[in-house]
């Protein structure tokens, strides 16, 4: 009997040493899917941090990087934000973005799309579907019965609204009190490059015309986005608050199946002082251009985001790429209203 005693004894000794000793050499590292975590309140929070309840923790550095994969940090939306989307061709990117912003509780989107060109059916639902559609355009007491923070200029002919109005944008912009993101798309974009008003806020000073074969700023192949170090630790661009980390889950976003990446940049050429390139959209056999650059910040709070969109067609369909692009998106929205300190 005794025996038996001493043999269970023995027994519990060595089963009490293997779990000290797997907890001892277990470092809580966990093999890294290029997709990332899942984002959400089952989402690791390095640092401690709390979830903010919207999808998404929001981490803060705490002087050592995770050595996991930290989630995608989405910039907490508290209080009602404001945006006025202004499309020119109705594009499945800017229903993306429109519907993605509209789906946040405490966003607000109206939109205005140009008169589509006589016989052009084809564009024609995505304009129907935008959400707070305005019957006319805009004018600077929209921005103000709206309750506008952010107007997004997507592939619009300035030209289709009054003057008065981007003058009444540019002067809310240049004091704060308004932000602006500029996408150009294939149509437009010299045209709002070329707009005495609209042109001063843009942060380009050079870009090369769309004409030719083959089209400038056209990819044979989807291009990665690849941060600058600047575009590592901006808030529109940064993925998480560690550099390091921000740099690799941008990179695995480019691995995946269905991966990120454009098939057009607008080209520019040259940025104006004080603006900074915050990711590059770089193909694998040929150069890099801007894809998202940020104003100078004495001239306001001014994105360009020269891409097609953010992934190829087939990505939209992918519930966890639409809900990492989602987190981008509202980034963008949250530093442009000025919820965001850089």
């Amino acid at each position: 009997m005794r025996t038996w005693i001493a043999l269970l004894v023995v027994l519990a000794v060595i089963a009490a040493a293997l779990v000290f000793g797997l907890r001892l050499f277990d470092d809580g590292a966990v093999e890294i899917d290029p997709a990332g975590p899942p984002a959400g309140n089952d989402a690791p929070t390095p640092g401690g941090e709390p979830d903010d309840g919207e999808g998404s923790p929001v981490l803060r550095p705490t002087g050592t990087e995770p050595e996991a994969m930290p989630p995608l940090e989405a910039a907490p939306i508290r209080e009602p934000l404001g945006i006025l989307l202004l499309v020119g061709v109705p594009q499945r990117f800017n229903l993306l973005l429109a519907q993605q912003w509209d789906a946040h509780p405490e966003v607000t989107v109206a939109s205005w799309a140009a008169p589509l060109p006589a016989g052009d059916h084809e564009s024609a639902p995505t304009g129907e579907v935008l959400p707070g559609l305005l019957s006319a355009p805009p004018r600077g007491v929209t921005l103000d019965d709206e309750r506008i923070d952010v107007v997004v200029v997507h592939d619009l002919d300035p030209s289709a609204i009054d003057r008065d109005f981007w003058l009444e944008v540019a002067g809310r912009v240049e004091d704060g009190r308004l932000g602006l993101l500029a996408v150009p798309g294939l149509t437009n974009g010299r045209k709002m490059l070329d707009h005495d008003v609209l042109s001063t806020l843009l942060p380009v000073a050079q870009a090369a015309a769309i004409e030719g074969q083959p089209v400038p700023g056209t990819f044979r192949s989807l291009a990665s986005f690849v941060p600058t170090d600047a575009g590592l630790r901006h808030p529109a661009s940064r993925l998480v608050s560690w550099p390091t980390w921000s740099r690799r889950i941008w990179g695995s976003r480019a691995l995946l199946e269905t991966p990120w990446g454009t098939k057009f940049c607008y080209p520019v050429e040259e940025v104006p002082a004080g603006a900074s390139v915050l990711l590059d959209a770089k193909p694998a056999d040929g150069e890099a251009l801007p894809a998202l650059i940020a104003g100078a910040p004495d001239k306001g709070r001014v994105l360009w985001f020269g891409g097609w969109d953010l992934g190829g067609r087939h990505a939209p369909g992918r519930p966890r790429i639409v809900e990492d692009w989602q987190t981008l998106v509202r980034n963008w929205a949250t530093w442009l209203a000025g919820r965001v300190e850089d």
